[in-house]
């Protein structure tokens, strides 16, 4: 947290936040440790760096945004966090060797196909990650974000977990909420109606 408010001196000092550069906050860890001191030195820096640029400083504000500003009912179901599994994209190498995912490009032990001689041929890897959706991650049918992320990054539940049927949940709560409330905050001082109980 002192490193980040650093940094954003620094980049106030150097005129640099003044819409020479895009910046945004993301979660780089699991927070597992984070004291009540901690998470409101993040807001407090959030929050100001919101305040001086007039952007929401987050990696899911492209994300949140359509959503906040929607007029009218939309169905937003996502199952899956990428195209892994879901039959959309499909990553060949050189050698003919069909993979899921970007990350496992290149480990023929996942791969979950292969092409040669104008053959598909598909291994039992494609139905695992056909399989790797929120229905199948326990923890995601107790979350009220789950079709908002659709279980996070199966490569990185894996290298974090060992399974690719646990959620990576990259601190989505806690970012969308900080989001939310900064969004709320700038869009009441435009009209000159802050109401700071509506974003506690």
């Amino acid at each position: 947290m002192k490193s980040t408010r650093r940094l954003i001196e620094y980049l106030d000092k150097e005129k640099i936040t003044g819409g020479n550069v895009d910046l945004y906050f993301a979660p780089l860890n699991e927070f597992t440790n984070c004291s009540t001191e901690d998470t409101s030195e993040f807001r407090n820096i959030f929050e100001k760096f919101s305040r001086k640029t007039g952007t929401l400083p987050s990696s899911v504000e492209s994300l949140l945004r359509p959503l906040i500003e929607m007029q009218e009912e939309k169905l937003l179901p996502k199952t899956h966090f990428c195209a892994a599994g879901s039959d959309i994209v499909r990553i060949i190498d050189p050698l003919g060797d069909l993979y899921d995912c970007y990350e496992d490009a290149g480990n023929q032990e996942r791969r979950i196909g292969s092409f040669s001689n104008g053959k598909v041929r598909f291994f039992p890897a494609k139905q695992t990650y056909s399989a790797r959706h929120i229905l199948n991650i326990p923890e995601c049918l107790r979350c009220s974000l789950a079709l908002y992320c659709g279980g996070g990054c199966p490569a990185m539940a894996r290298a974090q977990t060992g399974s690719i049927f646990k959620p990576h949940c990259h601190q989505n709560k806690e970012i969308i909420a900080e989001t939310l409330r900064a969004y709320f905050i700038a869009r009441n001082e435009n009209t000159g109606e802050i109401n700071e109980k509506a974003v506690q």
